[in-house]
């Protein structure tokens, strides 16, 4: 440790420090924009992977074609899986979490829609978002087999078109490289896309999800209305 470290901190240093954090602590900090995505790994990720890979292959098999408008490489289907209670499972705690950080003072009540994705080797999906699908609130991804197969990125238009100086606080887009397991979760109308998957035999399979939620406060009661007695 250097002298210059190891020296006492004149009065006017003290002051200087202390007025700092006094100030830090009165100015306001009006929350105008803040989006986060929501990263776990599901805990018993291995039960439910094995049951949804099943069933997905199965889903495939039945419906070579799956849903029109997919992108190159991609395969893509809906339909309600045996597995369903053991997903909910895991979309619920997520939408739970994220209720807890953005709606603490809230009761939530919370429908959802999924659908598999089959990406081979090369598939990839462009920037997108889901706001408009059934009047999502929330969307995710809960990972089947991804190890090695594509980042999945998330973007605002400010970030795609450069307007955020480069040396400013988020000026860039995020990534995440998924693992087996992995559920993510954000708002649904954050831009988002997948790189192309550079797996030369791995396919990238995952479910991916919409949330709808219905809000309201916690001390409001259900809506009731007393009426006077019609006699009276």
């Amino acid at each position: 440790m250097s002298e210059q470290e190891n020296r006492t901190l004149t009065e006017a240093e003290r002051i200087g420090i202390k007025n700092k954090q006094t100030l830090s602590q009165t100015v306001s900090k009006l929350p105008l924009y803040e989006i986060k995505i929501f990263i776990n790994r599901w805990n018993e990720y291995e039960k439910l992977n094995k049951l949804l890979l099943y069933e997905i292959e199965e889903h495939k098999k039945e419906d070579p074609k799956g849903l029109p408008y997919t992108n190159p490489h991609c395969w893509r289907g809906m339909k309600k899986y045996k597995c369903e209670p053991d997903l909910g499972k895991a979309i619920s705690s997520m939408v739970s979490v994220w209720c807890d950080h953005y709606l603490p003072n809230k009761w939530v009540d919370a429908t959802m829609e999924y659908w598999a994705n089959v990406n081979d080797p090369g598939g990839w999906n462009d920037f997108h978002h889901h706001r408009f699908a059934n009047d999502a609130d929330l969307s995710g991804v809960y990972y089947v087999q991804a190890g090695e197969t594509g980042i999945v990125r998330f973007t605002s238009p400010e970030q795609m078109w450069g307007i955020i100086p480069k040396h400013m606080p988020f000026s860039k887009s995020v990534g995440h490289m998924p693992r087996d397991g992995d559920i993510l979760l954000w708002q649904s109308h954050v831009l988002h896309d997948v790189l192309p998957n550079p797996s030369p035999t791995k396919q990238r399979i995952n479910v991916a999800f919409n949330v709808s939620l219905k809000i309201r406060d916690k001390t409001q009661k259900d809506n009731v209305v007393k009426m006077e007695d019609h006699k009276k």
